[in-house]
């Protein structure tokens, strides 16, 4: 059986209250927070799912990427959202590996 392909791209989803910004993790795509994005969206809020910076890519872009163009990823998305909806809040998943 075929996997579904990734959704690689971001999504707005207009709603009749506050905004919520929505970031994916590392090596992520903005389709892992599209089912949140959807019930956020289904409560009433508006939603943005962003592309953080690198991803969508080679891993070579990703690799040439620092934090510093993540945050300004989520900035950019963040004032963007904040155009048109207040309060905005913000949402992500990270992921992180123990090892032992």
């Amino acid at each position: 059986m075929k996997s579904p392909p990734l959704d690689l791209n971001r999504f707005y989803f207009r709603g009749d209250s506050s905004g919520c910004l929505l970031i994916h993790g590392l090596t992520g795509t903005p389709g892992e927070m599209r089912f949140l994005g959807e019930r956020l969206h289904a409560a009433g809020f508006t939603v943005s799912g962003i592309v953080l910076a690198g991803h969508r890519m080679t891993v070579e872009d990703l690799k040439a990427k620092k934090w510093q163009d993540w945050y300004q990823s989520v900035k950019e998305g963040y004032e963007e959202l904040r155009v048109s909806e207040k309060p905005c809040r913000g949402a992500g998943l990270s992921l992180h590996w123990l090892l032992f």
